[in-house]
Formats: structure tokens, sequence, C-alpha cells
């Protein structure tokens, strides 16, 4: 005798609905343990990212404070050596 279907679902075969909410409660747990573990990745990347840039920015600034120094060290000791000549 087959099941009877009531919204697509067979009735009459409890063991299949048991296997199948078995199957789907263990790979709906292995999914929330990866999502878990993907935002955990994610915090950890994210802090990542932002101590890049901080990182980056701190190494720009002492760039441009190396090429102002250098650049106006440059300068004073052309013009203060009578080296400064117009064309």
């Amino acid at each position: 005798m087959k099941g009877v279907l009531c919204a697509g679902v067979c009735i009459r075969c409890p063991e299949k609905q048991r296997k199948e909410s078995f199957w789907l409660l263990t790979v709906n747990r292995k999914l929330s343990a990866m999502n878990k573990l993907l935002m955990e990745e994610n915090d950890r990347l994210q802090k990542q990212v932002s101590e890049l840039v901080y990182q980056n920015g701190h190494m720009r600034q002492q760039v441009q404070n190396a090429y102002v120094t250098t650049r106006n060290t440059c300068c004073e000791s052309v013009i203060t050596s009578g080296q400064f000549h117009h064309q």
C-alpha cells in the first residue's frame, strides 16, 4: 500500500521521514559549525586589515616626513654652500 501524500509529504513513511530529519539536522549542525568558523575567520581578517591600514598610514607619514626632511636639508645645503646658481 502506498503512503498518502499530504502537501507533498508521505504520511505513512515515518522511517523515511526520521532518516531525512536526522540527515537534515546533521547537515544543519555541520553548516552551523562551518558558519561559526567563517565568522571567526572574518573577524580575525577584519582586525588584520585594520592593523595593516594603520601601519600603511604610519609608513606613508614616515616616508613623507623623510622626503620633506631630505628635500629641506638638500636645499639648505645648496643655498648655504653658495652652490645655488640661476640658469
